[in-house]
């Protein structure tokens, strides 16, 4: 790849270009449920839910949309993104499956110390949020970690699930934010 000017601010570590797979963000949910089934996935009010019990949420939700005539197509749109213009109003961003897993992935090359299953993820943001899907849920499914979700953000709320949700020698890694 031909070197641009902001590859000098790049962490050593970081590659300047990757190679995206070509297959569907469920796969993710997939491999995490295959691999890591008893691995807790998600803490919400402090109850645990599994990898495997999050993949067989998503194996519902794809009958119930086959169901109705959604029939799952593989690769192309994944997410209509709402978004809003300043003067042409609302329209829809149409982000497909290799999107989303190239930010995922982008996520995990820039948190190359980070290691499936060793952090959590604090998630004090909307997974419907662009920055709360990349970041919290889709790059937490691919690092199969544990993700925390806060409904409302308060800091002692947070500094408490911190210190509470610790895994063997595993803690929380990244928190999801509003800025």
């Amino acid at each position: 790849m031909e070197e641009r000017f902001w590859h000098r601010f790049y962490p050593e570590k970081v590659r300047w270009s990757l190679d995206y797979p070509n297959v569907p963000l469920p796969r993710l949910v997939e491999d995490a449920a295959r691999d890591d089934g008893t691995t807790t996935a998600l803490v919400f009010f402090n109850r645990r839910f599994s990898c495997s019990w999050l993949g067989e949420q998503v194996d519902r939700l794809a009958a119930a949309l086959s169901a109705m005539g959604a029939d799952y197509m593989p690769f192309p749109l994944s997410v209509l993104y709402p978004m809003k213009a300043k003067k042409e109003g609302h329209f829809r961003a149409m982000l497909t499956h290799r999107n989303l897993l190239a930010n995922a992935l982008q996520c995990r090359e820039w948190n190359a110390e980070a290691r499936p299953g060793d952090e959590g993820i604090l998630a004090a943001l909307p997974l419907f949020h662009s920055y709360g899907m990349t970041t919290c849920m889709n790059f937490g499914i691919l690092m199969h970690s544990p993700i925390v979700l806060m409904p409302r953000f308060n800091a002692m709320d947070a500094m408490k699930a911190i210190q509470k949700h610790i895994w063997g020698q595993n803690k929380i890694g990244t928190i999801g934010l509003k800025p």
